[in-house]
């Protein structure tokens, strides 16, 4: 998770017109970090809290898709998603 928001931010941060879609298969945003091993745990709590700075400050820019399955098992394919 910290590589995810951390690689999101550096992209909006340094790439022009760049739009960035997190495909989740959790219905919600943060995976592990909510759902996980102490979620109260202080780090984890930053995670959360940078993951939310990412989508609420980058709306037009970074959305969120949740339930999403990508790959195998039925998921949505790579193909598809270009």
């Amino acid at each position: 998770m910290v590589q995810l928001v951390s690689t999101v931010q550096a992209y909006l941060r340094n790439v022009k017109n760049v739009r960035v879609d997190i495909f989740d298969r959790n219905p919600h945003p943060y995976g592990l970090v909510r759902t996980g091993v102490a979620p109260d745990h202080p780090e984890m709590k930053k995670i959360e809290n940078d993951y939310e700075e990412v989508l609420r400050d980058n709306q037009n820019r970074c959305t969120f898709f949740g339930n999403v399955w990508v790959g195998r098992n039925n998921g949505l394919s790579i193909e598809k998603m270009k």
